[in-house]
This record gives structure tokens, C-alpha cells and sequence, in this order.
């Protein structure tokens, strides 16, 4: 699992870094930065277990949020064009991107509170 940690750890720091040109990267380089920090720093308390679970709760119910408000309002827009299609795609890449954070997360959450219970 620690191979695993860092390599997801590293994942979303380059995510994090590649943000810099969005019109809204502050928001991004906290949402990949988030679980970089999860990654990276592992704690055997339960309150790590439940940081993550939480943090995953937050990103799902935002990405679900995030689809159904930018995903599926565009794509009845993108009827109108080829421009209207690129909005679409970038915003499929964030909804992957915050759909992949979650499942992270919700792992890190649930593996640690695994674990701590056979402690």
C-alpha cells in the first residue's frame, strides 16, 4: 500500500502543477492538492481515516453537483457547434479528475479504518 500511496501521491502533484493556466486554478491545485498531502503523510489514527472519508464525501457530492450543473447543461448546449463542444471537454476531464479524488480518498478512508480497527 505505501507504493501505492506515493505513486498516487505523485499522480495528483503533477495534476496539481499543471494548473497553472486554468482560469481557476486555485481551486484545482487544492482539489489535487488535498490528496497529495493524504498520500504522502499517513497517519494509524482514526481521525486520518476519517479526514479522508470526509474529504471524499466533499469531492463526491461536489462532483455529482459539478456534473449535473456543467457536464449535462453543456452537452444539450454543444448541439449548436464544435466550440460549444470543447467547454464539454474540458469540463469531462475536471468531473474525471474529481471523480478519481474521490475514489482515492474514500479508499485511503476506508483502508485505514480497516485498519485501525484490527489494531
Amino acid at each position: 500500500m505505501k507504493i501505492l500511496r506515493y505513486s498516487m501521491g505523485v499522480l495528483f502533484l503533477l495534476a496539481a502543477a499543471v494548473q497553472y493556466n486554468d482560469p481557476d486554478a486555485p481551486l484545482w491545485i487544492i482539489v489535487y492538492g488535498i490528496p497529495t498531502l493524504l498520500s504522502f503523510f499517513h497517519s494509524h489514527r482514526r481521525l486520518y481515516a476519517y479526514i479522508c472519508l470526509f474529504y471524499g464525501a466533499v469531492v463526491t457530492v461536489g462532483g455529482i453537483g459539478f456534473y449535473l450543473i456543467f457536464v449535462k447543461g453543456e452537452a444539450f448546449l454543444a448541439e449548436n457547434g464544435c466550440e460549444a463542444m470543447l467547454g464539454v471537454v474540458e469540463e469531462g476531464r475536471e468531473f474525471l479528475g474529481l471523480a478519481l479524488v474521490a475514489a482515492w480518498v474514500l479508499i485511503l478512508g476506508i483502508y485505514h479504518l480497516y485498519q485501525s480497527s484490527k489494531l
